[in-house]
């Protein structure tokens, strides 16, 4: 045969065309094609390492990176970014040269589509330009671009697992911390200035609801004939350091805003109305203190000691939290 015959012929055209199924969302994977700290952990066949990757993603942007092979070969990769519609499409050129000798340039266009969580990759890769004599290197791009791919998958893995681990389970205000001493069952003893005996009596419940975000506090009172029952969710405020709260009651259609301050052993808790001061004993038995009408406003004013009762069980604070929410729910009707 001629040596003509036997010279390689242009590769100029090839086609290869891939599709993976991933099993994370499209901004990830998307994400990881334009991300030049992505891109220089999975870009290229195993055993190829990028030590800096340049891009950017926007149309007409540059793409420049070195890749080292095994056996130490480098080859200088540039491309242009044709057409970029986020999170759905990226068309990019990429020339591939060794010691200044082109290789071959590729037309990349990738498409990701999503669905449950999953995204469809899509990756043509055509050959713009590949001398005769580089032939083999663009036969070979099948398997370069399988193993890309088999990088790609391990690395959205990672990028997986960083996100729930960046995202987390969210964890309570430390600051919650501070109500841990109302946690439990208390009975209240009070009265009013102008009595010399107790004519006030109740019963109090705290507790923290599921996952430590929100305490619940339940509360029975006997005030002069009156019986009054509460529920109270309480929450941290970080902006104002204080414990808004929302009260809902069987003497009131309306939800009620309080709000709590914590400071060592002094308690503070108010309305736009009335205020109350009381301070924890040293060992957190007794909570002592009293309501007091803000300046300008009327109302009744008492002084009330709290003393820690014995713990309760499970079903009796759930029987004790039921009653109360039927009693609020049975007056709004």
């Amino acid at each position: 045969m001629s040596a003509k015959a036997n010279a390689p012929t242009s590769r100029v055209g090839r086609e290869f065309a891939f599709t993976r199924v991933f099993d994370a969302p499209r901004d990830l994977v998307f994400k990881a094609w334009t991300d030049s700290e992505h891109l220089a952990q999975w870009f290229g066949p195993h055993g190829y390492t990028i030590s800096v990757f340049e891009a950017d993603p926007s149309p007409g942007g540059t793409i420049r990176f070195d890749m080292r092979e095994p056996d130490g070969t480098i080859y200088s990769v540039k491309g242009i970014y044709r057409e970029i519609v986020e999170s759905k499409k990226l068309v990019f050129t990429e020339a591939v040269s060794e010691r200044g000798k082109l290789v071959f340039e590729l037309l990349n266009t990738v498409t990701f589509t999503e669905r449950n969580g999953k995204t469809t990759l899509k990756v043509t890769s055509r050959a713009l330009k590949a001398p005769a004599a580089m032939a083999q290197f663009v036969d070979g791009m099948e398997t370069g671009w399988i193993e890309t791919l088999d990088r790609l998958e391990t690395h959205l893995s990672k990028m997986s697992a960083g996100l729930e681990q960046s995202m987390g389970t969210p964890a309570p205000h430390p600051a919650l911390k501070l109500l841990d001493r109302l946690v439990g069952r208390w009975d209240i003893k009070g009265r009013t200035p102008d009595s010399k005996e107790d004519n006030i009596t109740g019963r109090m419940t705290c507790d923290w609801l599921p996952g430590g975000f929100f305490m619940q506090q339940n509360t029975e009172l006997h005030f002069n004939g009156l019986e009054m029952q509460s529920l109270e969710i309480i929450r941290y405020d970080p902006s104002s350091h204080t414990f808004p709260a929302s009260v809902y009651t069987n003497i009131s259609g309306d939800v009620l805003p309080y709000h709590w301050k914590v400071q060592g052993d002094t308690v503070t808790h108010w309305t736009p109305t009335h205020k109350y001061s009381g301070t924890f004993s040293k060992d957190s038995k007794t909570l002592s203190g009293g309501w007091r009408p803000v300046k300008g406003n009327q109302g009744v004013a008492y002084d009330a000691i709290m003393t820690r009762l014995g713990q309760q069980s499970r079903r009796e604070r759930s029987q004790e939290a039921e009653r109360t929410i039927a009693a609020s729910l049975l007056h709004a009707r």
